[in-house]
């Protein structure tokens, strides 16, 4: 049995995020970075895996569901997280959502 906790956190309201600019969020003192798509939002954590640059500063290509950094232009799925372009190889950690009552929450295990 792990001893690993996981929690539900409130982030944002459903109504903040556009469908064109990414949103910067945090949870548990760490950064992440919220998509949405018509009702569903997806969250990826902000920082780029190759370096280390917030992804919430990036370009988010809603019909391919990617984001690209801001920095070198590695491209991410916001859906897992994979690394679509060089200079990336490593995927960031994508993390559940979900909306309770308009509300966007994001679970976050111990890093």
């Amino acid at each position: 049995m792990s001893d690993r906790t996981i929690m539900w956190y409130p982030v944002a309201q459903l109504d903040e995020l556009n469908q064109i600019q990414p949103k910067r969020v945090e949870a548990d003192g760490e950064p992440f970075v919220l998509f949405r798509d018509g009702e569903t939002v997806y969250c990826l954590r902000d920082v780029c895996s190759h370096a280390e640059v917030p992804l919430s500063g990036g370009v988010y290509d809603r019909r391919s569901k990617q984001v690209t950094c801001p920095q070198h232009g590695a491209r991410f799925d916001i859906i897992s997280g994979k690394a679509l372009s060089m200079p990336a190889v490593t995927p960031v950690q994508a993390v559940p959502v979900q909306i309770v009552n308009g509300v966007i929450e994001i679970q976050v295990d111990d890093f």
